[in-house]
C-alpha cells in the first residue's frame, strides 16, 4: 500500500477530491514512499521532512500530515487477513458492510492485487463502481484494477463492473467493456448514457421511455455486436414461470417475490474494530406466509380446484413452482449457501443455397443486364454507356424506360450503384449468379 500511486489514490478517496491537483504533493509522496513498507514509515518520514522544511515545502508536508492523520487511525486497530481462499465454481462473496469507504478501497486494492498475482480463471465483480473507480477523483483501486484489466485476460481473469451511475465511472475502464447489461434508469442524463452504450443505429435504438419503464429483472443486453431484451431468472422461480414473466404473459399484476427463507442476511462480526474478515451468510428459517399463487397450485394438486375453473391453467403452471421452492429449502437448510454459476452458448447454423437469376432480352431488364454482362464485360458503366450498348444491339432504348428499369435492378440486388449523381455507374454484384437468355 506504500506505492505512491496507491497512496495518492487512498488520500484522494479520503478527501473526496484529487490530491494531484495540490501543487508539490505528488512529488513529495513519491519521495516519501520510495523504499518504505508501511504507512507508519511514510508518516515518520513526513514528520522528519516537516520539521526540516521551510516555506512552500513545509506547507506541502503539513498537507500530507493532515491527510495521513485522517487515514491512519482507521487502519491501526484493524487486523487484516494475509490470505484469500477462493472456492472454485461458486460465487465467493466478501462482506465489507460497516467499513468506511477508505477501508473498503484498501481491501479491494489488496484483493485485486492478490488475484492478479496468484490466481487465474477468476471473474472479479466490483459493485458500486463509482465508489472505487470514480470519474472525478483518485482511488487506490485504480492502480490495481488498471493492471488487472490490461494483463488479466491472458490468464483468464476478467472484470465485471456493477453501477447504477454510468456517468460516475472512470471511462478508462468502461472502454474495455465489450459486453453491457443495461437496466432501468429514470434520470434523463443516465438514460442518454444508457442509449449511447447500445451499439445500434439511432432509429433502431429503444426509446428513452422504454429505458425508464423497464420492469424488475428485465434488461437490454449488448453482447459484442448483438443487442437483445433479456430477463434474469431468479433461483426460486421455475423456467415456466420465468418464461411467462419474460414474455409479458404472467397473469398476475404483482410478480412473485423471493420467499423469506431465501433472502440472505448478514451476521455482523463480533468486533468490527478487530477484524474485516467477511462474516458468514446466514438464512432465516422462519416459514413464510403462503403466497396466493402457491396456495392455488397446492389446491389444484389436491383436486380442490374445478377442472373448468379459469384459473386452473395458472395453477398448473405454478404447480412445479411449489416443488421448486421445497427443493431449494431442503438444499439450503443447515448448509452454507453458495451460488453456482453456469454458462451456456447458443450455436447458430447458417445454410446457404445458390440461386441463379434468369432474365430474357425480350424484357427491358434483360436487355440492360445483357449489355452490362457481355458488351461491357461486367465493368462499371454509366447511363450513356448502357444506352449506347443497347443501340448497338438494335434495341432502340427509351431513356424514360431505361432509368426505372435500372432502379428495378438495383432493388432486386442485381446491380450495384457507384459514384455520385453525375458520375453514377452500375455494375453486377460479384457473388450473384445472373443468366441472360437472348431471344
Amino acid at each position: 500500500m506504500t506505492q505512491w500511486r496507491a497512496l495518492e489514490g487512498l488520500l484522494s478517496a479520503t478527501l473526496q477530491e484529487k490530491v494531484n491537483r495540490e501543487p508539490g504533493v505528488r512529488g513529495a509522496l513519491i519521495r516519501l514512499s520510495s523504499g518504505t513498507t508501511s504507512l507508519d514509515e511514510v508518516y515518520r518520514r513526513n514528520k522528519v521532512q516537516l520539521n526540516a522544511a521551510k516555506g512552500f515545502m513545509r506547507d506541502v508536508h503539513e498537507k500530507i500530515k493532515a491527510y495521513l492523520d485522517l487515514v491512519l487511525p482507521q487502519l491501526k486497530n484493524l487486523r487484516l487477513s494475509d490470505r484469500m481462499e477462493l472456492k472454485p465454481n461458486v460465487l465467493n462473496v466478501m462482506n465489507l458492510e460497516g467499513l468506511s469507504d477508505e477501508i473498503q478501497n484498501l481491501v479491494i486494492f489488496a484483493s485485486t492485487e492478490y488475484i492478479h498475482h496468484n490466481c487465474k480463471d477468476v471473474i472479479l465483480v466490483i459493485p458500486e463502481a463509482p465508489k472505487f473507480i470514480p470519474q472525478d477523483r483518485g482511488s487506490p483501486c485504480k492502480v490495481a484494477i488498471e493492471r488487472y484489466v490490461r494483463e488479466g485476460r491472458a490468464i483468464g481473469n476478467y472484470l465485471w463492473i456493477d453501477s447504477q451511475d454510468l456517468r460516475g465511472v472512470d471511462k478508462r475502464y468502461l472502454r474495455h467493456c465489450d459486453n453491457w447489461i443495461l437496466g432501468r434508469q429514470r434520470f434523463m442524463l443516465e438514460v442518454e448514457s444508457t442509449l449511447d452504450a447500445i451499439p445500434l443505429e439511432k432509429n433502431k435504438k429503444p426509446k428513452p421511455e422504454e429505458i425508464q419503464q423497464l420492469e424488475i429483472g428485465h434488461f437490454i443486453a449488448c453482447l459484442h455486436n448483438d443487442v437483445k431484451r433479456v430477463y434474469v431468472q431468479p433461483v426460486w422461480l421455475t423456467s415456466d414461470v420465468a418464461k411467462e414473466i419474460a414474455m409479458g404473459h404472467y397473469p398476475f399484476k404483482e410478480l412473485p417475490r423471493a420467499p423469506k427463507q431465501f433472502i440472505p442476511t448478514v451476521a455482523p462480526p463480533p468486533d468490527p474494530n478487530l477484524s474485516i474478515l467477511p462474516p458468514p451468510l446466514t438464512f432465516d428459517d422462519t416459514p413464510p406466509e403462503e403466497p396466493t399463487i402457491l396456495r392455488m397450485a397446492r389446491e389444484n394438486a389436491e383436486g380442490k380446484l374445478s377442472g373448468t375453473d379459469p384459473l386452473t391453467r395458472i395453477a398448473n403452471l405454478l404447480a412445479s413452482q411449489e416443488k421448486r421452492l421445497d427443493d431449494l429449502e431442503a438444499q439450503h437448510r443447515g448448509s452454507t449457501p453458495h451460488i453456482s454459476m453456469a454458462h451456456s452458448e447458443t450455436v447458430y447454423e447458417v445454410k446457404h443455397e445458390a440461386h441463379t437469376e434468369t432474365l430474357y432480352t425480350k424484357t427491358g431488364l434483360g436487355q440492360i443486364m445483357y449489355v452490362i454482362l457481355n458488351d461491357l464485360a461486367g465493368k462499371p458503366a454509366g447511363f450513356s454507356d448502357i444506352m449506347d450498348a443497347m443501340r448497338e444491339q438494335g434495341w432502340n432504348p427509351n431513356p424514360n424506360t431505361v432509368a426505372p428499369n435500372l432502379l428495378g435492378l438495383l432493388k432486386k440486388g442485381l446491380l450495384i450503384k457507384e459514384g455520385e449523381t453525375k458520375t453514377t455507374k452500375y455494375r453486377p454484384p460479384g457473388k450473384v449468379r445472373i443468366k441472360v437468355v437472348k431471344e
